[in-house]
């Protein structure tokens, strides 16, 4: 992490670069007591009056005079150009004087800071519920280490086959630095002492507190998610990923309770002043440009490489608790959006094929995090930004770890003090970032089913796709098969089919009532096995051979029965409304069905900016027609595709979109989902009717969207909804006229309900879909009684 650069820092680097000087004086702070983590407590107005502020010096004089001026730099680089920097009233004056543009970023430092103390001391105690401690308040507010720690202890004990706590080291201070490795249980062939490692390091700057909060977020998500999310259990059957949650205990311990913008560690330099600056100190180009040899810099490389404990025990975490088996790493910090890969300590490029490599990767993690939130975060080498010799990410690399920097939010408009209200949404979108890191980097290639479904269709060959992806190492296409078992036989493969560039797995035809296993495996062309799910033949992918039978299907071209409104809708703009929606930053430019135009959109005109048909003021409620879930043979099965953006404007990820059905025809409803993921997309979700209602024949689905906080930006989206029947048939009767013979008139009366698209006709897959194979259906059922 590359932010804070105290003066003396600077002027090192301005030496270095063969600019002029001019001559400042920085007085050390003393040290301050160590005190108990209370909120508030040991807490001096040190930056009174003071304020943040975005400077655009244009020849070198103005740069060196803006230097001498800053209390700290608080961004990601110095020279010709922007760049931010903590000043006193009297230097913002002095700017002012002098011609120097600026906008201001943090009018009040010291406000912020004490706001933030108050709230957090208003919050009541967190209590941790040990027989099921996962909890989506934690992240609410900022949270010291104790309460980190006990947090995530609590849940790692919840599932030992899961997590495994152990200590790293310790700090200066003597205080323990705890790690999470998480991984799945052992199984055949797949021992969990085998798998590669990835390490992810998060708050080796003390103030940059919403790192050790996405590092909570990061381990909370993996411990709860295995076994009930697909990628998260895959990631975890194939990888050992180990969470440093805070490396820097002490100093972060230091900057709640006495200085909120302290940077290093706690070192008693000797000399009255403190701390090296942890991600300075690793061995790789230790001392070069971007670090400074005086105690009082933020940016002081320490006395030698690997001087601090806290340096110390990642090194040897790296190299003598895991041997060889560490193949990634992350160091997380804030702030600036950034998605950084080496080398750091100069502008030069990394070999090929790497260089490639972390260009595609960042990317690809940029793309993945922008579709979370709606935030982006610009992927470029550590060196283009600035020159910072000693730090993790060059060390881990040269180590033979794929390494990266990441730097969370936001861009300077709060930087260092991020509000508690960023804090889920920076981790939710890092989290989707560092999942995609771990398939690409830990893994030397991808070989996977795009989705597996929970049931295939019967009585027919089902084709799912199937993504090849290159990593570390490159798949030969020719090696991949899909192997398949049916009622328990055993195992044959087959080769990919190959459709407009596409992978497909080919299934055989199952009956109904069977069930079907199956498995992918492809080679690389250095030797690895890749496999999807993970342990191949020892344990299968399962799913069930049942007809699917449409009962009613709507892609929102005509008016079907829908109503707008319900008791208690207050909404001002933004209502319901079907039509053809207009592209803003938060709704779609089209409906989902493919040959449509249509869909229920919360007022889908465009507007003049992205906030002017919003939903404002309140909530809007849309309800379907009437459902027959009773009408067909299995389980009935509602299917739909939704839109839901909240990432827009001053308030954003504060409002959720409540999804509801009921089986009495409207009178009580139970909750089908909250949505509150901001996909930004159209999103696909089915749900059995039976596990939240009796199914009966007046079934009716609700999307209640709102916005009941101040200054969200929130749209909604719904499309083609549908209710199909998952069960298997006694057989199709052609015998549509119930005289006990089948003659030209049950020809007829099919024909008349296919010309009707009257969902008793569509006999085939897809369904939803009338053509020439539903009449085949019909004529061999026909043919065949």
């Amino acid at each position: 992490m590359r932010h804070g650069l105290c003066v003396g820092g600077v002027w090192g680097l301005l030496a270095a670069a063969g600019l002029a000087m001019v001559s400042v004086s920085t007085p050390a702070r003393a040290d301050k007591p160590h005190v108990p983590l209370t909120p508030g407590v040991g807490v001096g107005e040190i930056y009174a009056g003071h304020s943040v502020v975005r400077v655009a010096p244009n020849t070198n004089r103005q740069m060196l005079a803006t230097l001498n001026l800053a209390e700290s730099i608080w961004s990601e680089r110095v020279g010709m150009g922007p760049f931010d920097i903590q000043v006193s009233p009297q230097a913002r004056g002095a700017l002012d004087e002098l011609g120097i543009r600026y906008d201001v970023l943090i009018d009040d430092v010291q406000a912020l800071v004490d706001n933030e103390r108050l709230r957090i001391a208003q919050q009541p105690a967190f209590a941790v519920d040990r027989d099921a401690p996962h909890d989506p308040a934690f992240y609410d507010e900022y949270k010291n280490s104790d309460q980190i720690f006990t947090y995530l202890t609590a849940l790692a004990n919840n599932r030992p086959e899961v997590a495994t706590q152990f200590v790293i080291g310790q700090t200066n201070q003597g205080q323990d630095i705890p790690a999470f490795e998480l991984s799945g249980p052992d199984a055949p062939g797949n021992a969990r002492d085998d798998r590669p490692v990835i390490l992810w390091q998060f708050g080796a700057h003390a103030r940059e507190w919403v790192s050790p909060m996405t590092g909570a977020f990061h381990a909370d998500r993996l411990i709860e998610l295995y076994g009930q999310d697909q990628q998260v259990t895959a990631l975890l059957d194939q990888l050992r990923i180990v969470i440093v949650p805070v490396l820097n205990v002490d100093g972060y311990d230091y900057s709640w309770t006495n200085v909120r913008l302290w940077r290093k560690n706690r070192r008693n330099n000797g000399n009255g002043t403190f701390g090296v600056d942890l991600n300075r100190n690793f061995a790789h180009e230790w001392g070069g440009t971007g670090s400074s040899g005086s105690t009082s810099s933020d940016i002081y490389r320490g006395p030698t490489p690997f001087s601090e404990p806290e340096t110390r025990a990642m090194r040897d975490l790296m190299l003598v608790t895991y041997a060889d088996d560490v193949v990634a790493h992350i160091d997380y910090h804030n702030y600036s959006q950034l998605i950084l890969w080496p080398w750091g300590y100069s502008v030069v490029d990394v070999p090929e094929p790497d260089r490639t490599f972390f260009e595609n990767l960042g990317v690809a993690m940029s793309s993945a995090m922008l579709s979370t939130n709606g935030v982006f975060y610009d992927p470029i080498q550590s060196a283009d930004l600035y020159e910072a010799a000693g730090d993790s990410t060059d060390w881990f690399y040269n180590e033979g770890a794929m390494s990266l920097t990441i730097e969370l939010r936001d861009t300077g408009a709060n930087g260092f003090l991020l509000p508690a209200n960023q804090i889920r949404p920076t981790a939710e979108e890092m989290f989707v970032g560092s999942l995609l890191f771990a398939e690409t980097a830990g893994l030397p290639a991808r070989a996977s089913f795009d989705t597996l479904p929970a049931v295939v269709e019967a009585g027919q060959i089902n084709m799912l796709p199937v993504s090849l992806t290159d990593g570390r190492e490159q798949i030969d296409p020719a090696t991949a098969l899909v192997y398949t078992s049916v009622g328990g036989a055993p195992f044959q493969s087959a080769p990919l089919a190959v459709s407009a560039e596409s992978y497909l797995a080919t299934l055989p035809v199952v009956a109904c009532g069977e069930t079907i296993e199956f498995y992918l495996e492809a080679q690389t062309t250095e030797g690895s096995t890749l496999r999807s799910p993970l342990a191949g033949a020892a344990a299968p992918y399962s799913a069930d051979a049942l007809e699917t039978t449409l009962a009613f299907s709507d892609d929102m071209e005509t008016d079907t029965g829908w109503t707008v409104g319900a008791p208690g809708d207050t909404a001002t703009s933004g209502v319901w409304t079907r039509m053809d929606p207009q592209a803003t930053q938060a709704q779609p430019a089209d409906d989902r069905s493919p040959s449509g135009t249509q869909a229920w959109i919360t007022d889908g005109r465009a507007g003049s900016s992205v906030g002017t048909y919003d939903i404002d003021g309140g909530a809007t409620t849309l309800t379907s027609p009437a459902l027959d879930a009773l009408g067909g043979t299995g389980d009935a099965t509602l299917t739909y595709w939704r839109w839901y953006s909240n990432d827009q404007g001053a308030n954003p990820a504060s409002d959720s979109m409540q999804v509801e059905i009921s089986g009495d025809d409207g009178a009580t409803w139970s909750t089908l989902e909250t949505v509150s993921d901001n996909a930004n997309a159209w999103v696909f979700r089915e749900f059995n009717v039976a596990d939240f209602v009796t199914p009966t024949s007046t079934v009716r689905v609700r999307f209640v969207a709102s916005d009941l906080n101040g200054g969200s930006i929130v749209e909604a989206g719904v499309d083609d909804l549908a209710l199909v029947f998952r069960g298997c048939s006694v057989g199709y009767d052609p015998d549509l006229n119930g005289d006990g013979s089948l003659d030209f008139f049950d020809v007829l009366a099919y024909l008349g309900q296919f010309d009707a698209m009257d969902p008793a006709a569509d006999l085939s897959a897809p369904f939803g879909t009338f053509d020439f194979f539903d009449v085949l259906e019909f004529l061999a059922a026909f043919d065949g009684a």
